[in-house]
């Protein structure tokens, strides 16, 4: 058993890991979580319209390097090209706000004033909100962390 985890992000883009870096995993490490975002690799890219071989493929890598380590994905369900209807039956509401490429959150923020930018100002609104607020509006969301918390003192396997 320990007293901390230790856990690999690998988020979509840019924007989720300054959200992981700046915010959440501060948040975390109260907590004995320690989270490393980690932007799933796209050959000449960074970043959106994620493939589930392309997540694949960074799990099988993150896996085989250290085993002592856990692994989450941090990623918008808006855009999954494979198993989309399959993450739907499953999750029932996955994100109702974000179920086309115009209605996604950046899209409704950047409707709203032309200086809003989705690695900034998105960021800055986030921080303003809280991840305690978060938690509580986002059942999704809490549920996840809930679940990284209880790493903490867990065995391998047991979480």
């Amino acid at each position: 058993m320990s007293d901390f985890a230790e856990v690999i992000v690998l988020v979509e883009g840019l924007t989720e890991h300054r959200f992981v870096k700046q915010l959440l995993a501060p948040y975390m490490a109260d907590r004995g979580v320690y989270l490393t975002p980690i932007i799933l690799d796209k050959p000449g890219e960074k970043g959106g319209d994620v493939k589930f071989a392309r997540a694949i493929n960074d799990i099988e890598k993150h896996l085989k390097q250290r085993r002592d380590t856990w692994l989450t994905l941090l990623i918008d369900y808006y855009g999954i090209k494979q198993h989309v209807d399959a993450i739907l039956a499953e999750c029932k509401e996955p994100e109702k706000i974000n179920d086309h490429s115009t209605t996604a959150p950046s899209k409704r923020l950047e409707a709203l004033s032309d200086r809003f930018k989705k690695t900034s100002t998105g960021l800055a609104i986030a921080t303003e909100i809280g991840i305690s607020k978060m938690r509580f509006a986002c059942p999704l969301f809490d549920a996840w962390l809930t679940k990284l918390e209880s790493l903490v003192g867990s065995k391998d396997g047991e979480a």
